[in-house]
C-alpha cells in the first residue's frame, strides 16, 4: 500500500512540475484532499532530502594530526602564549575543499584575521570572531583566570564532540523532519490563501466556473517547482542570493499559479 501511495505520489509530483493542460485540466474535478495529501507529503519528503543533504555538509573532519604534537597555550592575567615560535593553523575539510577555521598567533593583531581569512583568531590579548555576514571584526578579551591548552586536550575535546554527535543530530532532525515542515506547512497555506483569493478575483472577470477552493486547490500543485527552486537556492548558501531569494519565490508562484489556472479553466 505505501509503495502505491508512493508511487502516486511520484506521478503527482512529476505532472504538478510544470503546468500542463492535460493535468491541471483534471484538478477541478478531483477531490480537495487529493491535492491535501500531496502537498504535506512533498513538503515532507522535501524537507528529508534538505536533512540528508545537511548531514552530508557536515561531514567536517578538523586536521587536528597538523598540530604540533608538543603544542602548548597558555592564558595568563588576560594575556596568551605558546610554546610554538610560528602561528598555528587549524583547518577543517568538506569533501575536496579545505576551510582555515583558527588561526593561533600571538604576535598578530585583531586585523590580521582577514588576511588569514579565518573565521577565529586567537591574538596575545583577544579571541577575534571574523563575523562573515557583517563583515565585522569582534573582540572579546581573554579571561584573568589561567588556563593551559595542549594538543591531546583539543583531541579530547574533539572525541567529546563525537561521543555527543547522536544526540546532537537527534535534535537537529526532530527540528528539520518535524518542526520545520510543520512551519513551512503553516507558512504556505497562508501564503497560497492570500495568492489564491488575489488570482480568483482577477480570473473571476474571464470564467464564472471557477471557485476559490479550487484556485486554492490549484495552487497546491502549481508551487511544487518554486518550492524546489527556492530550497535549492537556500543550500547555495549565497548572500546575494539569499536576499533576492524570498523575491525569486514570490515572482514563480505568482507565474507558476496563474499559469496553472489559465491551464484548468482555459
Amino acid at each position: 500500500m505505501i509503495k502505491e501511495l508512493m508511487k502516486k505520489i511520484k506521478d503527482i509530483f512529476l505532472n504538478s512540475l510544470i503546468p500542463s493542460k492535460e493535468f491541471y485540466k483534471t484538478i477541478p474535478k478531483k477531490k480537495f484532499s487529493y491535492s491535501i495529501l500531496y502537498f504535506l507529503s512533498f513538503i515532507f519528503l522535501l524537507n528529508f532530502a534538505m536533512f540528508i543533504i545537511f548531514i552530508f555538509k557536515i561531514n567536517t573532519s578538523f586536521r587536528i594530526d597538523k598540530l604540533p604534537d608538543n603544542l602548548i597555550v597558555n592564558i595568563e592575567n588576560g594575556f596568551l602564549s605558546t610554546n610554538s615560535n610560528r602561528p598555528v593553523l587549524i583547518w577543517s575539510t568538506i569533501g575536496p575543499s579545505k576551510r582555515l577555521i583558527a588561526v593561533i598567533d600571538e604576535t598578530a593583531t585583531s586585523e590580521k584575521i582577514k588576511q588569514y581569512n579565518a573565521t577565529v583568531l586567537f591574538t596575545s590579548t583577544n579571541f577575534v570572531i571574523n563575523h562573515w555576514k557583517d563583515k565585522e571584526i569582534i573582540n572579546l578579551p581573554y579571561t584573568k583566570s589561567d588556563t593551559k591548552i595542549t594538543k591531546d586536550m583539543v583531541i579530547n575535546f574533539k572525541q567529546t564532540l563525537i561521543n555527543i554527535l547522536p544526540l546532537i543530530l537527534g535534535f537537529i532532525a526532530f527540528y528539520m523532519l518535524v518542526l520545520t515542515p510543520i512551519f513551512t506547512i503553516v507558512f504556505l497555506l497562508i501564503f497560497l490563501s492570500l495568492m489564491s483569493l488575489t488570482s480568483y478575483f482577477i480570473f473571476k472577470l474571464w470564467t464564472k466556473k471557477i471557485t476559490l477552493k479550487k484556485t486554492f486547490q490549484i495552487s497546491l500543485h502549481a508551487v511544487t517547482l518554486p518550492i524546489i527552486i527556492y530550497s535549492f537556492l537556500l543550500i547555495l548558501n549565497n548572500p546575494l542570493v539569499n536576499s533576492i531569494n524570498s523575491l525569486i519565490f514570490l515572482l514563480l508562484s505568482l507565474g507558476f499559479v496563474t499559469i496553472s489556472l489559465y491551464d484548468a479553466y482555459y
